[in-house]
């Protein structure tokens, strides 16, 4: 229930409103929700499934939040299976560090409809993915696995690539070994299904061209090297400021973890440039870089890259010493946290929520390391009252800085509908107090597609007449 709370307390901005239009198209017969999904298919992306998920999600606010509630849930079950954590106490922590690993993903990944069901949802199908492979012997667990590969392929392009190609690796593994069993099989055509799914979308064709006025990468044919090593002296500054160092406070966390639960007399130099490495990603973060220009910022930015690498390296060496075997399993997740950016030294756009799974494979990692002295630990009153405390402490000013921009929605939604019924042609709104949680929130031509009223031909819906919005 809290949960749902917290979810009905965030409000639409930026493509939700977009989509909230469609869904009013769709009820008033003008379009159909196949045709809608049609239309984002053949002229947008091949998120098939995030972009289902988030025009069915947008019928009801509600249904919204409860669905976006059992997702959570689903991502935090998977995380205390996969680690095999007993310590109920530590629930509500685990729940917070999966909401809340960087502000910017909160806004981007969480609290933002349109990239919740884009970026987080695949999240959960790959842990589930996970959990049933390692777990589950049911003759029912190859269908599941084919199912739920198809799925997860179809919400984001980084998150099917590296599906496809980590079910190929381990294919090509366990036939080297002669061990592989059907779940495998089945895990590999799942992926290589969902990805010839999503990319045979006519959009990757105009992206690849460079047509597309919104994406780039990198266009092959001649000059394509000079094209790629400028693309990624581009990306550079932007990508090192998403994963670096808004992530720092996290790392420095992360770095804690694996220091504590699993320090070891084999690793204590990469003891030590684990925590010299997140402390200096920590300092960092508080400098301003981004106000250097030209090969200066570009230069920073890959020495702060190198940290970065620096950090995830020292963190597989130090659990793959540890003296614990179960702290091993950490090292993949640790090494999947980094391998999942790597696109984005090519790719175009890229913002925060496209880290969340990086940051979730992380909280797997270091959940995995510190499960085992955490289920010994006697849960007396006292601690469970110390924990409950903190976590209170740590999610009272987020509830509260949701209900002071839900109560400027609220009532900007009622001016805006009063003002344009009226016949309005300018209407100024109130900003949101704290735009870092509303994604494209003070953008009144996002805002605008709720309110206008269409006319519909063919198929083609245009606004009955010119409105300007705008926030102040």
């Amino acid at each position: 229930m809290c949960l749902v709370a917290f979810f009905l307390l965030t409000i639409p901005t930026g493509d939700d409103w977009g989509r909230i239009a469609y869904v009013e198209q769709i009820k008033s017969g003008h379009t159909s929700l196949i045709e809608r999904l049609n239309l984002f298919y053949v002229g947008t992306n091949g998120r098939v499934l995030g972009n289902s998920l988030h025009l069915l999600a947008s019928f009801s606010f509600v249904l919204n939040a409860i669905a976006r509630s059992l997702v959570i849930v689903g991502i935090v079950w998977c995380i205390f299976r996969i680690a095999q954590l007993k310590a109920m106490p530590l629930l509500a922590v685990l729940t917070l560090l999966v909401l809340v690993p960087s502000v910017a993903i909160l806004s981007q990944a969480i609290v933002w409809s349109a990239g919740f069901y884009n970026y987080t949802v695949p999240v959960l199908l790959v842990l589930a993915l996970y959990v049933i492979l390692r777990d589950s012997s049911s003759r029912w667990s190859s269908l599941a696995v084919f199912l739920l590969a198809i799925a997860a392929c179809l919400f984001v392009e980084t998150v099917t690539v590296g599906l496809l190609l980590t079910s190929l690796a381990i294919l090509v593994v366990l036939i080297t070994k002669r061990m592989l069993t059907l779940p495998y099989i089945a895990l590999a055509i799942g992926a290589i299904a969902g990805t010839l799914l999503m990319f045979a979308s006519p959009a990757y064709r105009n992206i690849a061209a460079g047509t597309d006025a919104y994406r780039e990468v990198p266009a092959v044919g001649e000059g394509f090297v000079n094209s790629l090593i400028s693309r990624i002296a581009d990306n550079l500054p932007s990508l090192v400021q998403y994963v670096a160092l808004d992530l720092s406070v996290f790392y420095l966390a992360v770095a804690t973890g694996i220091i504590v639960f699993a320090r070891s007399s084999r690793a204590s130099f990469w003891l030590g440039v684990l925590g010299g490495s997140a402390a200096a990603l920590f300092l960092l973060s508080q400098v301003r870089f981004r106000l250097l220009e030209g090969r200066a910022e570009v230069l920073v930015a890959a020495a702060i890259l190198a940290l970065f690498v620096t950090f995830i390296v020292s963190a597989c060496t130090v659990v793959l010493r540890s003296d614990d075997p179960v702290h091993r399993t950490a090292a993949p997740w640790l090494a999947a946290s980094a391998a999942i950016i790597a696109p984005f030294a090519v790719v175009t756009p890229f913002g925060a929520r496209n880290f969340y799974a990086s940051a979730v494979f992380m909280i797997v990692a270091i959940t995995i390391v510190s499960a085992s002295r955490l289920n010994t630990v006697s849960w007396t009153t006292q601690r469970i009252t110390a924990v409950t405390v903190g976590w209170c402490m740590a999610a009272a000013p987020l509830v509260g800085v949701l209900g002071v921009n839900k109560i400027v929605d609220l009532q900007n939604r009622a001016t805006a509908t009063a003002a344009y019924q009226s016949g309005a042609e300018e209407i100024t709104l109130k900003a949101y107090p704290f735009p870092l949680l509303a994604q494209n929130g003070n953008s009144g031509k996002k805002f605008l597609h709720s309110l206008q009223a269409l006319e519909c031909r063919d198929g083609a819906c245009v606004p009955m007449r010119d409105v300007n919005v705008s926030f102040e």
